[in-house]
């Protein structure tokens, strides 16, 4: 599997002396929790968007969005130990996504769980609650003595940023992401994210030739859960570049007919953000061997992105021949989405050709995602969530959290039974996975 997005955070708490009150985040999780018990018992269940939203990067914000204010002014209501409560009741609920649900809810709480959840541990025989338990208290301990986990987006990608060589929807001055996967019940599945979305640029930044898409993720890795950010995708579409041909059917000239509109990303979500496109409107009286489409959008003129500001007159000027941008070599191979096009001839001292790049519809979608934690399943495997730490520093508070987990949580050894004694702990007939 390729490199994992992690997502975003912030996620502020109070410290543990005189706390009384939990984060507005955990109450939205605690809200959503409720929602799906409630689903459970009318034999529906209502996934609740608002699950893990937590505080903003950019101008932050504790209120939280309209449609989770019931949810959550109902989740307030009930007293911190009746909330602890109801959540690590959750852990056996029939739902895998309650259960998970509940585990994170649990693990944003704050020390204030150890005692439930150490009773809950000595009382149960079920092999799945008793490891969830083990995950939150791990959590809880590494949060204590490491600081806040990383942030987890929740998708998986190619590991290298896409170009327009291997993806022709990529205009020839910018990278993008290419996701492969989107993980269950994470931020990017509840914000709408889907496999073979192209992530072009993040908070407002393009993913460019300097700023390369990858960078995406290491932003992503630095934060801890809780932060928003805004994801712009291109979803859908074709990729079309026009090249000089050896019929000389293609230069700038050609496409002076076509009735166009300067476009920015407020008006075509396709066009990054901080760049221009050019709306093909009409392409009527342009040559019909350049297949151009009437609303083609053109994303780069000459290789190069065109601005936001003066986007038409960039355009005119290309067309007459005033502005001419670095152009694509006649010696670098010609491809587009990883298809071979035909050189144009060369001619001497004329070392690069004009072009134009278009993008065939398709849409451009602006998500807002509230990042969350690794989830359990991923946790799991890496013993507690990614942290900041340098990983001495984190080997080491392992280490002190098995013999306090022994001393403390398990001095009989109840965690070593083997997961089979538990009928309930795999997945069957009478669970429902989602």
């Amino acid at each position: 599997m390729s490199e994992v997005l992690p997502g975003l955070g912030g996620c502020q708490w109070e410290p543990e002396s005189g706390r009384d009150t939990i984060p507005v985040d955990v109450w939205w999780a605690a809200g959503d929790v409720a929602s799906r018990r409630a689903g459970e018992k009318g034999g529906r269940m209502t996934i609740q968007l608002a699950i893990f939203v937590f505080l903003a990067i950019a101008g932050q914000t504790d209120t939280p969005p309209t449609a989770s204010r019931t949810t959550t002014a109902q989740a307030t209501e009930k007293p911190v130990p009746v909330l602890i409560s109801n959540l690590i009741s959750d852990l056996s609920s029939t739902d895998s996504q309650v259960r998970e649900s509940s585990t994170v809810a649990l693990m944003e709480m704050g020390p204030e769980c150890y005692g439930p959840l150490r009773e809950a541990f000595t009382s149960t025989r079920l092999y799945d609650v008793r490891r969830r338990i083990r995950q939150v208290a791990l959590e809880l301990y590494l949060t204590e003595h490491l600081g806040p986990p990383k942030a987890f987006l929740g998708i998986s990608h190619r590991g290298t940023p896409v170009m327009e060589a291997s993806d022709g929807r990529v205009p020839p001055w910018a990278t993008a992401l290419y996701v492969t996967d989107v993980f269950k019940s994470s931020s990017a599945q509840r914000a709408g994210l889907q496999s073979g979305d192209l992530v072009l640029a993040l908070n407002g930044k393009p993913g460019t030739l300097e700023y390369q898409a990858i960078e995406f993720t290491r932003w992503i890795g630095d934060q801890a859960p809780g932060t928003r950010c805004e994801v712009m995708v291109i979803r859908g579409g074709k990729g079309h570049k026009l090249v000089p041909d050896p019929r000389g059917q293609f230069n700038p000239k050609s496409l002076a007919p076509a009735k166009f509109e300067a476009v920015d990303h407020a008006r075509d979500g396709r066009v990054p953000p901080g760049v221009g496109g050019i709306l093909l409107k009409s392409v009527k009286g342009i040559p019909v061997e350049l297949n151009v489409q009437d609303g083609d959008l053109i994303l780069a003129l000459d290789e190069e992105a065109i601005p936001a500001e003066g986007t038409e007159q960039r355009f005119g000027d290309w067309l007459e021949g005033k502005w001419k941008g670095r152009g694509m070599s006649r010696q670098a191979p010609i491809r587009l989405g990883g298809a071979q096009l035909q050189r144009p001839p060369q001619q001497a001292g004329d070392h690069t050709v004009q072009t134009a790049h278009l993008l065939r519809g398709g849409e451009g979608i602006d998500l807002t995602v509230a990042l969350g934690r690794w989830p359990t399943y991923l946790s799991d495997q890496a013993q507690g969530a990614p942290r900041a730490a340098n990983p001495g520093q984190r080997e080491h508070v392992i280490e002190t959290f098995g013999s306090w987990w022994r001393e403390t949580f398990d001095p009989k050894g109840l965690f070593s039974e083997r997961a089979d004694l538990d009928p309930r702990w795999r997945l069957g007939p009478g669970l429902q996975a989602h």
